[in-house]
């Protein structure tokens, strides 16, 4: 069985709306906001820097040219690499909104927009990396990720989490029981 330890995150409310009638809340939690920024930011930042550089050389040429179509063009392009590059700063608040739940027959991840919910039985493997800092990431489900040249699978599922060790052994044990 879980360990009782890891059941509720004391500061949450129990997550009695994401719960269908006939399940058992087993274990929710957030994601640690600093692990969850830093794992799925990734390149948005060097990214939005080399956009935003660009769109600052090119507005202080566009400046001393005189040409206020360009000025307008060329500070659109900074403000677009500025919001690319904070993608992290926004990833941090993002993750105070996120709620994980595990229950005996389900792993939920949900939002304020978007609710993942993966039956037990339907997981095909639980990975857990590396632990920094007391978190970990248990991985156990893909998800698409949209790219300018191809598309490509992302490992997902409950980033930054304390005790992930735990959680992904219970996973393991209601997966082998539900089969």
């Amino acid at each position: 069985m879980i360990d009782r330890a890891l059941i509720a995150n004391a500061s949450l409310p129990y997550p009695a709306n994401l719960l269908n009638s006939d399940e058992q809340a087993l274990w929710w939690d957030r994601p640690d906001p600093s692990r969850y920024a830093r794992q799925q930011a990734g390149r948005a930042v060097v990214i939005g820097l080399f956009f935003g550089a660009i769109g600052a050389f090119s507005l202080v040429k566009a400046v001393e040219g005189r040409s206020y179509f360009a000025v307008l063009f060329c500070s659109c392009f900074m403000a677009i690499g500025a919001y690319v590059a904070s993608d992290p700063i926004r990833r941090y608040f993002q993750a105070k909104r996120i709620t994980y739940l595990l229950t005996d027959k389900r792993a939920v991840v949900a939002d304020e927009r978007v609710v993942k919910s993966i039956w037990l039985r339907s997981i095909k493997s639980i990975e857990i990396t590396q632990t920094v800092g007391g978190f970990a990431d248990v991985l156990f489900f893909d998800r698409l990720v949209e790219g300018s040249e191809s598309d490509a699978l992302v490992r997902d599922g409950f980033i930054g989490i304390a005790g992930a060790e735990t959680v992904a052994g219970e996973m393991r044990r209601l997966q082998a029981a539900a089969s």
